[in-house]
């Protein structure tokens, strides 16, 4: 059954350099006429001074160049709501259907999965597990970690509700005649992000500039800023479960219910959540594993990787979800933001 899919796009070769550059060959100067100084060489490398200094001053430049790097590890680009109870919810009455993970008799599914989910999906699935900032192993998560000596542009973009497909992933094509719009089967999908690590405002191309420190990030599901080891949780009370922080992933298509142009409240308030169809964050520099500083301590020089987790739900509305497979797509992109040309000193001979 298809759902949900990560896919990474790297736009630029990250590769790193450390080069050296030599300040010309030596240069051999001539010997002194006297014990007084007299007569220092006129022929000298890399001085500031031209001429016979009564002294013999003889500059040398040291420089080097370190190329920009990113490495990005990604984990599970598939996020998996599996079989799904067909009679689960009503249409007023909307249950949540978590994406959890089933490795294993009675993880996660006893607790988040209706007695039919239970006995359809029991010891099928073959999931990777992921405990992340208190997610314990019952959800199906999706993440990134990314290391980086110079700033990355990161865009998150949903391309709409999970939206019904055919067995090998292609769109159906009939339509949902009780929508006002005759849109397409859909269901309606919320997601949480989780980051770990300092991200900047994305203002504009240039802001925040390359020398400025910029406006730390704050997460759009539970309004905490990110910073250098420091996650921003899944939710005010830390767990997933919860129903504060959804964001809903179409900012401009139509409600996937009801085809009208906003979402009705014909559910619980609590679960109409903000609209986010794209996130747009800076990757501050200077993020990368080895020792990482402590959370009373969070400096710079220690800040570990960042990184970015994501987990998804269905609201379900019974036989009012029509049968079929359902899919949707997110894209991440990253590139890098700042660049500089490696600076060739001029030779002075």
């Amino acid at each position: 059954m298809l759902n949900k899919a990560l896919y990474l796009t790297l736009t630029a070769v990250m590769i790193m350099g450390l080069l050296g550059n030599a300040i010309g060959d030596p240069v051999q100067g001539d010997l002194p006429a006297s014990d007084t100084n007299e007569g220092w060489p006129t022929t000298r490398q890399g001085t500031s001074e031209l001429g016979d200094p009564p002294v013999g001053n003889y500059d040398i430049l040291i420089n080097g160049y370190i190329e920009a790097y990113a490495r990005v590890d990604v984990w599970d680009n598939w996020i998996n709501f599996d079989w799904m109870d067909p009679t689960a919810g009503e249409y007023l009455v909307p249950v949540p259907r978590y994406a959890f993970t089933n490795y294993g008799a009675g993880d996660g599914v006893g607790v988040y999965g209706t007695p039919a989910e239970v006995a359809n999906d029991a010891g099928a699935s073959q999931r990777v597990l992921y405990e992340v900032d208190g997610s314990t192993d019952d959800f199906d998560l999706a993440g990134l970690r990314i290391q980086t000596n110079a700033r990355l542009d990161l865009r998150i973009a949903h391309d709409g509700w999970m939206t019904r497909v055919d067995e090998t992933g292609a769109p159906f094509l009939g339509v949902d005649t009780r929508r006002g719009d005759g849109g397409f089967y859909q269901l309606r999908n919320q997601y949480k992000v989780n980051f770990k690590g300092r991200f900047l405002q994305f203002v504009g191309n240039d802001d925040p500039a390359i020398d400025d420190a910029g406006v730390q990030y704050v997460s759009p599901t539970t309004n905490i800023a990110t910073d250098y080891n420091t996650w921003t949780n899944w939710s005010n009370a830390v767990v997933i479960a919860t129903e504060d922080g959804w964001l809903e992933p179409d900012n401009f298509g139509n409600d996937p219910w009801t085809g009208l142009a906003a979402l009705t409240p014909d559910c619980d308030p609590a679960t109409v959540s903000d609209r986010m169809q794209f996130i747009d964050v800076v990757v501050e520099r200077g993020q990368a594993q080895g020792e990482g500083g402590s959370m009373g301590d969070p400096k710079a020089g220690t800040a570990e990787a960042a990184e970015l987790w994501m987990t998804h739900r269905v609201n379900r509305r019974g036989l009012q979800d029509v049968q079929g497979n359902y899919r949707s797509d997110v894209f991440v992109g990253l590139t890098y933001r700042e660049s500089d040309d490696q600076w060739n000193p001029e030779i002075m001979d």
